[in-house]
């Protein structure tokens, strides 16, 4: 497992933090419900889901879905500054895990980090590949076998939102490049799991689209 050195707080140690495997989370092998920060997850209730599957809470939607059992981002880029401490590194009301899909070091120790590739290249199993990370936990999802993922605040409509914050890229700039590469990758993903997309808002067309209250009566709620 490969391994890299992360600055520690003042007056620590700096501590050496080991990536893991992408597809060493059994638990991701059954359900799984993913929630990023769309518009169309605004007012849903999501303690229907609490104890029904794992809950993955995609970057801001952790401080909406605060017993979630994952909250995971993507975004290396900003998560010093939008993630570090103590929003995201040591969440005082957080106790499930935090996890990472990152390409290079950062601060934070009590994260869970999985090595990232670049977005225009594929992953192997052991890594998820790098952009959207809506999408990137769809991946690690997929990657643990998941049986079923139900996909909630996956809009792809207002970029801001879907991006939880404002990414500060200039409209009809890299912006524009990673909204049309990640529908694409959404809507041409090769065999996928079962998967139902609860947002009737979501450009997103790969995925039967249901209601919330139908997603909680199939996962027994």
């Amino acid at each position: 497992v490969d391994g890299c050195r992360v600055r520690g707080a003042i007056g620590q140690e700096d501590v050496v933090v080991r990536f893991v495997p992408a597809n060493s989370f059994p638990d991701l092998g059954g359900d799984v419900a993913i929630s990023a920060g769309g518009e169309s997850a605004r007012g849903l209730n999501f303690d229907r889901l609490r104890g029904l599957c794992p809950v993955i809470a995609v970057n801001g939607a952790a401080g909406a879905i605060r017993w979630a059992d994952f909250a995971f981002t993507a975004d290396s880029t900003n998560l010093e500054t939008r993630f570090a401490l103590p929003w995201f590194s040591a969440l005082p009301w957080y106790s499930g895990r935090k996890v990472a899909a990152i390409d290079r070091v950062i601060d934070g120790v009590d994260i869970i980090f999985i090595r990232r590739t670049n977005p225009s290249s594929e992953a192997p199993a052991d890594m998820i590949r790098g952009g959207n990370s809506g999408l990137a936990a769809y991946e690690w999802a997929v990657k643990n076998g998941a049986r079923r993922v139900f996909l909630f605040g996956c809009d792809c409509v207002n970029w801001s939102s879907h991006w939880h914050d404002p990414p500060g890229v200039e409209e009809g700039g890299r912006l524009n490049y990673l909204k049309g590469m990640t529908l694409r990758r959404w809507n041409s993903w090769p065999d996928p799991p079962e998967t139902y997309n609860v947002s009737p808002i979501s450009l997103i067309e790969r995925f039967q689209k249901i209601s919330f209250d139908d997603a909680v009566r199939m996962l027994g709620g």
